[in-house]
């Protein structure tokens, strides 16, 4: 299992080749060793080579950085899910409470209105 310090340092090697890899000067940078290689006509079978490395090495921190994007997404929406089960616990509690207040009015205008009619009898 890898520690908090190694993961922190980990994750953070993982995000800023992910935002290297992710832009313009990314494509600058092959586009230039690509142009290199060619011009020295180096030999093409390393060319390949190392393009199918990097290739792998590329995917796998991209996949690592788009698991902990996922993860934290589910993390942020299961935190969403409580709050809103939290809500609709009470609001159905205050529900309860108000057809309780509501069935006490409706027991206390009964009983009004038996007292009402017990003085028109008299």
């Amino acid at each position: 299992m890898i520690n908090n310090r190694q993961e922190n340092t980990i994750e953070k090697l993982s995000r800023l080749m992910t935002r290297f890899f992710g832009s313009w000067w990314a494509v600058v940078l092959h586009t230039l060793l690509v142009l290199i290689w060619f011009i020295f006509r180096f030999n093409l079978e390393y060319f390949m080579l190392w393009i199918s490395l990097e290739a792998i090495f590329i995917w796998v921190v991209y996949l690592a950085a788009s698991n902990r994007r996922e993860e934290k997404h589910d993390h942020r929406e299961a935190l969403q899910q409580i709050k809103m089960k939290e809500k609709l616990l009470e609001s159905l509690a205050n529900g309860e409470k108000e057809a309780e207040k509501l069935n006490q009015i409706q027991k206390m205008i009964y009983e009004l209105q038996e007292e009402v009619r017990t003085f028109k009898k008299k």
